[in-house]
């Protein structure tokens, strides 16, 4: 089964090295080979800018979850 991880690198809430970290070595255990990881940059925990435009959602966000749901999930038999 596909996993889609997406943090922002200004998360103030939870460290994104460690857990990005955690997240690759329990899904390697594992063996699971089909997970993506994302880093978006100047974003917080709820995936908002904490730059210029501040407050505002990343329309990078919606963009990659919608591209990673098209070739991820519906593209599967």
């Amino acid at each position: 089964m596909p996993a889609l991880f997406l943090f922002g690198n200004r998360n103030q809430l939870i460290p994104v090295d460690e857990s990005i970290a955690v997240i690759q070595r329990v899904l390697a255990e594992d063996k699971h080979r089909d997970f993506t990881i994302w880093v978006f940059p100047n974003v917080d925990h709820e995936m908002r800018l904490v730059t210029s435009e501040a407050g505002a959602i990343d329309p990078e966000y919606p963009r990659a979850m919608r591209d990673w749901l098209s070739t991820h999930v519906l593209n599967r038999p």
